[in-house]
């Protein structure tokens, strides 16, 4: 009995070694070189980070952002999706990357190849290299600022949607960041950006103090 649960265990062992070894194959490329927000330039570095990666800089879409950015204007962590089209097949790439995890271990970029979640449409997501654009904007006209809060976690889900949740909303054309101003009856769509505000990094939602922006390609639409 103990023979055949110690081989057992030793079998769930080598799964797993197997699991994280296949997911782990690619290079562990780096995003970002460090987490000084103010000297972060998201664009070059999606475009020296997709070179590395491979993906092609016109077919590749993005998903499932999540920046952490603390009071110190560091960057806690960042983590997103890459959608690339290649030879007609969608290659699904996850990456994270933590500076200031409490476990030393996870403070390092992490890159495996994935699925792309069935919600999410290839056709229906942003481009990374305007979604990257419009967040260095963002940073660089200062709308995206944590002055009350020991966190700012700054959201995507890639795709397209409307007004529902709390908060306000904007609508960022140029440099200019201008609030939405709904009307009866009528709605805006298009790519978002949400910010919240948190005083605990595990525990945040969405609330009155949440700012939505609208990044491109938005429009009115009917309720």
């Amino acid at each position: 009995m103990t023979f055949i649960y110690g081989l057992f265990s030793f079998m769930v062992i080598l799964l797993l070694f197997a699991f994280y070894s296949g997911r782990n194959n690619l290079e562990q490329v780096a995003f970002l070189e460090h987490n000084r927000v103010e000297a972060i330039d998201f664009n070059e570095s999606w475009s020296t980070f997709q070179g590395k990666l491979a993906v092609g800089n016109e077919n590749s879409k993005i998903a499932n952002v999540e920046l952490i950015i603390n009071a110190n204007k560091e960057l806690h962590s960042i983590k997103f999706d890459v959608i690339a089209r290649m030879n007609k097949k969608n290659e699904t790439y996850h990456y994270s990357q933590c500076f200031l995890c409490e476990n030393e271990e996870e403070n390092q970029a992490f890159i495996w190849k994935g699925t792309l979640d069935e919600e999410l449409q290839y056709d229906q997501l942003i481009e990374a290299k305007v979604f990257f654009d419009q967040v260095d904007k963002l940073f660089f006209n200062s709308f995206i600022v944590n002055e009350r809060s020991h966190y700012l976690i700054v959201q995507s889900t890639g795709s397209f949607e409307r007004i529902g949740l709390d908060g306000t909303y904007f609508v960022l054309k140029g440099d200019d960041l201008t609030e939405v101003i709904q009307k009866r009856n009528k709605n805006y769509e298009g790519f978002t950006l949400r910010i919240l505000e948190s005083q605990h990094l595990l525990s945040y939602g969405t609330n009155h103090d949440t700012r939505t922006i609208f990044l491109s390609d938005v429009k009115e639409v009917e309720e």
